[in-house]
């Protein structure tokens, strides 16, 4: 199954351009992504979201979700 950060990856592969006309943003409940991973690469990952312009926001939770 491919999820959010997979399918950005794929579609800024095929179409650029596309960066400029998206937003992706990261919903983490825990204070850190990867939490099971040494910390070097959580900071890692997350300072590579920051430069794909991908908003991280630890610390939130999905509460709802609809089509407004």
């Amino acid at each position: 199954m491919m999820r959010g950060k997979e399918f950005f990856s794929l579609l800024l592969l095929l179409y650029p351009s596309v960066k400029d006309l998206i937003k992706i943003t990261l919903l983490e409940a825990t204070d850190h992504i990867l939490n099971m991973f040494d910390k070097r690469i959580t900071t890692f990952a997350e300072e590579k979201f920051h430069r794909d312009g991908i908003d991280l926001r630890t610390g939130e939770m999905v509460v709802k979700v609809s089509d407004k």
